[in-house]
């Protein structure tokens, strides 16, 4: 099937024909179902184009590629996701102290 999307990030329009994709899926998520159950089958990259008009060449060369799985190693995912200090401490910044006007890095 043949969509045509306008980009968020360019104003091109693009139109790049999806295998799969029927019309049936799209009135699915239309009508509220989760992007990835409607459009189970369609890779993420494409669904992204659907929802945005974002091509994949687009996200490429604007936003960069999705980071390898072997760049996640090393990374402690064991934390809660929420706490901010650990989030902080994965990202290599330290604690992080939020003030009422005032935003503080700790080494």
């Amino acid at each position: 099937m043949h969509v045509t999307r306008i980009s968020i990030l360019s104003g091109e329009t693009n139109t790049l024909f999806i295998e799969g994709l029927t019309q049936d899926m799209l009135d699915s998520w239309e009508d509220g179902a989760l992007i990835q159950e409607a459009l189970a089958g369609i890779s993420q990259a494409l669904r992204e184009f659907i929802m945005t008009g974002i091509t994949p060449d687009e996200w490429d060369e604007r936003i960069g590629p999705e980071p390898e799985e072997d760049e996640w190693d090393g990374w402690d995912v064991s934390g809660d996701p929420l706490d901010e200090e650990h989030v902080m401490d994965q990202l290599g910044f330290g604690a992080l102290f939020l003030g009422q006007d005032t935003i503080e890095k700790e080494n």
